[in-house]
């Protein structure tokens, strides 16, 4: 009834072996110069390519704003809507008007729509009457 128990630790509990270097007995002689841990060169291969994936991603991204911006302006678009409005009653906008689009044609300005190569937008410039406010709105919403 008495037998002595002889302690023996638990091999898969202790704390700084692995389960590789446990069963490296195990492992058959081709493998023999492996000692622990096994190169990391498909590790550094992950990181490598979770690198140039982020800078693929970056730089498609920074592609596509750079096209978005393109597409935006230019003679192809549409074209942006100049809104004048005068405060007072004594502002003569036919004057400014006429300078804005000559301005933007290079010294033509007989339309109210110009294409203009220098600033790469084409624009039309509107003229809103003082006082009328439900106008002024309607102008700026187009």
């Amino acid at each position: 009834m008495g037998r002595s128990r002889v302690q023996v630790n638990k091999a898969h509990k202790t704390r700084f072996s692995s389960k590789s270097s446990r069963n490296l007995h195990r492992t058959s002689l081709q493998d023999g110069g492996r000692i622990g841990k096994a190169e990391g060169n498909h590790v550094k291969g992950a990181r490598a390519a979770r690198l140039q994936r982020g800078k693929m991603l970056r730089e498609q991204k920074r592609a596509a704003v750079l096209k978005e911006k393109r597409a935006s302006g230019g003679s192809t678009s549409a074209p942006r809507v100049i809104v004048l409005f005068p405060l007072s009653a004594s502002v003569d906008l036919n004057s400014l008007g006429d300078d804005v689009l000559k301005l933007l044609s290079n010294g033509d300005g007989s339309c109210s729509t110009v294409a203009s190569s220098e600033y790469k937008l084409r624009a039309t410039v509107l003229k809103a009457p003082h006082g009328d406010l439900l106008t002024c709105m309607e102008m700026a919403k187009a």
